[in-house]
């Protein structure tokens, strides 16, 4: 607990909150009382390191020994927390990787992220694995819809560089292609900043045809009927972190996907990666109808669609031509909402109009565990707001401290809008959508449920 909240109000203090439990007993100690040790960190993390690479132990062996103040998973990843010294070593050699090799290390791959020293998933955050190329040059084309500019690849392979590429320059293009050897050269150029048609050069050059001619061709997956998959309820799911082990995804190689009867997902290093996996998803074949309606596959499990498997539908592309409208979550096309007075007090109106079924906004907030649910509730009950929602079995969301213009949408019997839970690229989020056709300047009302009025 960082502090005592309400320690000036006798009635929140001395009156029990829950039952028996006054609120300070949810607590052992106060946040600042007890402070983690930058040496000690580092201490262990260099101890850790030298019996992982001189004794060839793993992280579970050496927790098993608890001779440690610090479990390993706490250290694993320390770099990703904090900025560690440069210590010399006895005898210090030249770096093996380039820096564009060492950043992707720290880069977070989760499509909801994509960001450089992510502190969401840092603790289980995947390692970037080299994938081998599927197309060859003469088909990056085929899912262009047309040229990026007017130095586009589709123009024609230029004779000769012309723009002046630094050894970084050329290492950043390598790093990307050795990690999505597919993506077209109309997308590299914008991570690159170079002319597109000078990277498809380079592509070229870095991966021939040939290449990829040599590759074995594999056979798409035989799903088994007994395939037991249970993640489509938020309910009674919770998603759970990538698998990685050797073998495939089953009981004997405790995978942990298989364990919680869900789909591998992209960032799983199961066998996926060197041959098909039965657990992943395959995406739905949408090619002549939107994917929010039930014949979607995606739309059927409460999920939204995946840029990397649903191509029928162009799900991957950006432009309003694709085909695809069940990704707006994971796109951030929220509608245009102002906040201001309402019957109320605050309230969220809509400034465009929305058609029934649009998606309107994301209810974000901070995610807490049930434990932390358990103390909130009480702050919650004591000051008559409470703006909590419940994501899935193990998580909730809380907007008190941290949200975005959602937390001010009132509740209503008779409401214009829902609330939807979907997973989106293996998490879940809540969706925001139009009951019904909403006018521009109407406010928007959904039902809290019975369960919020419960404690009032």
């Amino acid at each position: 607990m960082a502090f005592m909240p309400f320690a000036d109000d006798p009635q929140f203090i001395e009156i029990p909150q829950d039952g028996d439990q006054l609120h300070h007993t949810y607590y052992k100690e106060f946040e600042w009382q007890i402070l983690d040790d930058p040496d000690i960190e580092i201490i262990v993390s260099a101890a850790a390191q030298n019996l992982m690479d001189l004794n060839n132990m793993s992280l579970e062996e050496i927790d098993k020994t608890d001779v440690f103040p610090l479990d390993m998973q706490e250290i694993v990843n320390l770099d990703r927390r904090r900025d560690l010294l440069p210590w010399l070593r006895t005898s210090l050699s030249l770096p093996e990787f380039g820096s564009g090799t060492r950043e992707i290390a720290t880069f977070c791959n989760n499509l909801n992220c994509l960001i450089s020293h992510c502190m969401v998933h840092w603790e289980y955050s995947p390692t970037a694995v080299k994938q081998m190329p599927k197309k060859k040059n003469i088909r990056l084309s085929d899912d262009i819809s047309g040229p990026c500019s007017t130095n586009c690849f589709l123009h024609g392979n230029p004779p000769y560089i012309e723009t002046h590429w630094t050894p970084e320059d050329i290492e950043a293009l390598h790093v990307m292609l050795d990690h999505a050897p597919d993506m077209t050269p109309c997308e590299l150029t914008t991570i690159c900043r170079k002319p597109c048609r000078e990277v498809f050069k380079r592509r070229c050059a870095y991966i021939p045809d040939d290449l990829v001619d040599t590759l074995p061709r594999q056979r798409p997956p035989m799903r088994s009927r007994n395939l037991k998959i249970r993640d489509t309820d938020h309910h009674t799911f919770t998603p759970n972190i990538p698998c990685e082990h050797d073998g495939p995804c089953d009981a004997h190689s405790g995978c942990l996907c298989f364990k919680n009867s869900t789909h591998c997902m992209r960032n799983c290093q199961c066998a996926g990666h060197r041959k098909p996996c039965i657990r992943r998803r395959t995406g739905c074949d949408c090619s002549t109808r939107e994917c929010r309606k039930k014949p979607c596959s995606c739309f059927m499990e409460n999920k939204e669609c995946d840029p990397e498997l649903c191509h029928k539908g162009k799900a991957r592309y950006l432009d309003d031509c694709a085909i695809c409208k069940n990704m707006a979550i994971q796109r951030g096309r929220q509608m245009a909402v102002e906040v201001k007075e309402s019957q109320w007090g605050l309230g969220l109106y809509l400034l465009e109009p929305a058609l029934k079924d649009d998606y309107i906004i994301e209810y974000v907030g901070e995610l807490i565990f049930e434990p932390s649910v358990d103390t909130r509730c009480d702050l919650a009950r004591h000051r008559k707001r409470n703006y909590m929602f419940e994501l899935n079995k193990t998580l909730t969301v809380d907007s008190t401290y941290l949200s975005n213009e959602s937390r001010y949408i009132n509740h209503s019997k008779r409401p214009n809008c829902r609330s939807m839970t979907k997973l989106v690229n293996g998490e879940h989020r809540i969706g925001i959508y139009a009951n019904r056709r909403v006018q521009p300047g109407e406010e928007l009302l959904f039902d809290y449920g019975d369960n919020f009025f419960q404690n009032d």
